[in-house]
Order: C-alpha cells, then structure tokens, then sequence
C-alpha cells in the first residue's frame, strides 16, 4: 500500500510479484487488493504469458497505472533521479517530510506551492492523513493542505465547518465560537473515473458472484484536499495560563458544536484538536 503514497499520489498501483520461478500479478488501491494464480516461469505458457505483461504494462498510459494529475510533474517525479534526489538527505535516505516539496497543486482556480509535511497520520500507507504546507500563488500566504482519502459518503470538512459558522451567524449569542473555528480556504474531491482501469475494477468486483452467491461491495473512496488556515500546535504553549484558556475554549467549543449544530468531531488529537 505504500506505493499509494510515496514519491506521488496514485488511484491504484499495478505490481508483478517474483519468487524464483514464479510471478503474480497484483493489483490494489485503497478498498481493495486483487492478486492473479502463480505463473510458473518454468513452462512455455508461463514464459509467453511473462512477455505479454511486458507488453502490456509498456503500453499503459501514466493515469492508467494509477498516477494522479493532481501534483505538478507527477511522472518526473517517478522516472527522473534529478527531481527524485530532492526528496534525499545526506546520508542517502529519503526524507519523508520532502515528499511533494516545491511541487505545484492548484484547487479552486488558487495555485498552492507545497512544502514540507508537517503531519503523516500513522497507519496504512497510502490511505491515511497527510497535512502539507503551502503557499498561496496569488499572495504568498502560508495555508494547510489536508490529503485524505474517505470513503465518498463522509461529509467534507469544509461542508461541516461551513453549517457550523452558518448556525453561529444565525443568532447573536452563539457569535463567540466564530473565533475559535478554523477557516476553511478550499476543498476538492477527486472520483473514480468510470472508464479508468479503477473504474473497471470496481464494476468487475461489484458484478461479480462469489461461493455461496455472496456479492462483493466495494468501498468506494475519493482523493480529498482541504485547504485552511494555518495554525499553530498547543504543544508551542509556554505557560500554564496559556493551555489552561485554550483547553477551556476547545471544550466549550465542542460542546457548542455538538449541542447547537450537532457536529460530533470523534477524531480528537493532539494534533487535531480544531
């Protein structure tokens, strides 16, 4: 799964899996994993099979295995060792916090430059959170770039955030919290594709029949980039005042959040608190 993340974004990565004298075909995104019977290279079959995959993974345009045309030079970033460097430290690592350094990602007609990655929530490569800053074109201004990847039926942030500053605006004694929810800037949603190679797989998987004439249900899953402003983390608190007021703020405010507009945050954090 960490190809789904690492060095680009992808849709879907198609692998070839090798063990001595056999191969299989693998292929998975973030709802799902397919992966083909064994090959034996040994035989005739297995070795003209092997040379039709060369074949036909050759012929795969970059969107066809799975590279998203979300970041600025997406395909550079895989094949030229120059661009790719930029994301290495002395030793020769790769330093993960450069992955999209100085690349260019534009939403809502706003150009972002991207910069270090400030936040990589742990778990699955690849389907959870990554937080990136970024700088506006238009004015230089530092922003917060979120990229995730819920399921289609999840409520952006944006949305939520937006119903919340609506309610707080409809009566005067519930304008205190306006100063304490952030400001959301933009937010995009990447689909599935109908005619992409995602696309087919999805349509193959939920039309097929399994053992007991069980259907599979896939997950269906977008590529979602919010953008807001960027604040600074309760851990740069120096006093005991400080986090005393910020803590009594963050209650208060999710307690209006969930008894006014009934937002309920349920992802609380140290590094997701509002």
């Amino acid at each position: 799964m960490e190809h789904l993340s690492n060095v680009v974004l992808r849709s879907h990565s198609i692998l070839t899996l090798f063990d001595k004298d056999r191969f299989q075909f693998e292929y998975f995104d973030r709802s799902v994993i397919a992966v083909s019977s064994a090959v034996n290279l040994s035989t005739e079959e297995g070795q003209t099979l092997f040379i039709l995959m060369v074949y036909g993974l050759r012929d795969l345009s970059p969107e066809d295995l799975g590279l998203r045309n979300v970041v600025s030079d997406s395909l550079k970033i895989c094949t030229d060792y120059e661009s790719a460097s930029k994301y290495l430290v002395e030793d020769g690592s790769r330093d993960w916090r450069r992955l999209f350094y100085n690349r260019k990602m534009e939403i809502e007609n706003e150009e972002y430059t991207l910069k270090e990655i400030i936040f990589r929530q742990p778990g699955l490569i690849g389907r959870t959170t990554c937080v990136v800053v970024a700088n506006r074109g238009s004015d230089n201004k530092r922003f917060a770039v979120k990229i995730s990847c819920p399921t289609t039926s999840r409520v952006s942030e944006m949305q939520l955030i937006r119903d919340a500053r609506n309610c707080a605006q409809s009566d005067e004694k519930h304008a205190w919290v306006l100063n304490h929810l952030p400001n959301m800037i933009a937010s995009t949603d990447v689909e599935i594709d109908e005619e992409s190679v995602q696309g087919r797989m999805r349509d193959f998987l939920n039309s097929a029949e399994y053992a007991g004439g069980k259907k599979y249900n896939y997950e269906n899953r977008c590529l979602r980039i919010c953008v807001s402003e960027s604040l600074v983390p309760i851990t740069r608190l120096t006093s005991q005042r400080e986090v005393a007021q910020v803590f009594l703020d963050v209650l208060q405010t999710h307690n209006w959040l969930y008894t006014v507009p009934r937002i309920l945050h349920r992802d609380l954090s140290m590094s997701n608190i509002m």
